[in-house]
């Protein structure tokens, strides 16, 4: 992983013998905002902008907004139907669960 504007990343996650490849580019990091491409290696013609702003609300809370651009309606739905908003609620609970035990 290459957190820096024009760095870049991929993730293979391999559960029950089924590899799944995903991978993008940064073009654009601040403290503020991050935004980057966000490619499924199982459909690559479908990629994704991503950008994702962080509010600052105080006593150490932070909001997080994040938006994902694809190229057609049709490629959104290949996208949800996939299932993929499943492994991304899962990530934002791990992530939850850190937080509440101090360990971030």
């Amino acid at each position: 992983m290459g957190p820096r504007s024009g760095g870049s990343w991929r993730y293979v996650d391999r559960t029950d013998g089924v590899e799944l490849g995903l991978h993008g580019c940064f073009h654009e990091i601040s403290e503020s905002r991050i935004v980057q491409t966000f490619t499924f290696e199982g459909m690559p013609e479908a990629v994704a902008l991503e950008t994702m702003v962080f509010e600052d609300l105080g006593d150490g809370m932070t909001r997080l907004h994040a938006w994902s651009l694809v190229d057609s309606f049709e490629g959104r739905d290949a996208w949800l139907a996939s299932g993929m908003e499943i492994g991304v609620n899962e990530g934002y609970a791990a992530l939850d669960a850190l937080l509440a035990a101090g360990c971030v």
